[in-house]
């Protein structure tokens, strides 16, 4: 059988086609910084604290219910550029606990009593809320280093006390009581009941 010489032009082999043009790599953006999410049903766990440490201050009463809900409410107009975080005379640092859990690790976030069993309630606080807490027993901000802290937060002892028994209160904060009645130092606010909280405002101009 003949055979043509030249194949058919079906068969006829084609020249590769040419690569598409490579596009230029778009240039990578910076990603937008990202509030972080709402607090406002933000609920720390601190069931442990009445379980186990009768001598803390409760946060369950309601002036630490009401400043839990002030700082879900302000804490999205205060809070997007905190890097330092610290509640004094914390207690079970509920209100360090619930910024903690809204920031997570775009602050650090402290805590600081002189009560002794306040440091435990406010260590095992962060335990049983996943959060990174650092407690130290201290007296208000004395071992803090100069313009550290961006946010303090303080819910301090308002109840009029002598100042002989407000001494007498601190002097046995490194002692377990038996109930907050008897720890006389999470409720003693000495004369007028603002000696702490005025402590505190004469530090504030260093700590900031």
């Amino acid at each position: 059988r003949h055979c043509p010489s030249t194949p058919p032009a079906r068969l006829a082999s084609q020249p590769p086609p040419e690569p598409p043009p490579r596009q230029p790599r778009p240039r990578s953006r910076a990603r937008p910084h990202m509030a972080p999410p709402s607090a406002q049903h933000l609920q720390p766990d601190l069931a442990h604290v009445s379980l186990r440490h009768p001598d803390v201050y409760p946060p369950h009463m309601p002036d630490t219910l009401f400043f839990l809900e002030i700082l879900r409410d302000l804490e999205l107009r205060t809070c997007g550029s905190t890097t330092v975080v610290c509640e004094v005379g914390c207690g079970a640092a509920p209100l360090a606990t619930l910024l903690a859990m809204h920031l997570g690790s775009s602050a650090a976030t402290l805590a600081f009593d002189l009560h002794s069993s306040a440091c435990s309630a406010a260590a095992e606080t962060a335990q049983c809320n996943n959060i990174v807490l650092q407690v130290a027993r201290m007296d208000l901000v004395a071992a803090m280093r100069p313009g550290l802290i961006d946010l303090l937060l303080c819910h301090p002892p308002y109840v009029p006390t002598s100042a002989v028994e407000l001494e007498t209160a601190r002097a046995s904060s490194g002692e377990a009581k038996a109930s907050v009645e008897a720890a006389k130092v999470t409720w003693a606010g000495g004369p007028g009941g603002t000696r702490m909280l005025g402590a505190l405002c004469d530090a504030l101009p260093r700590v900031l």
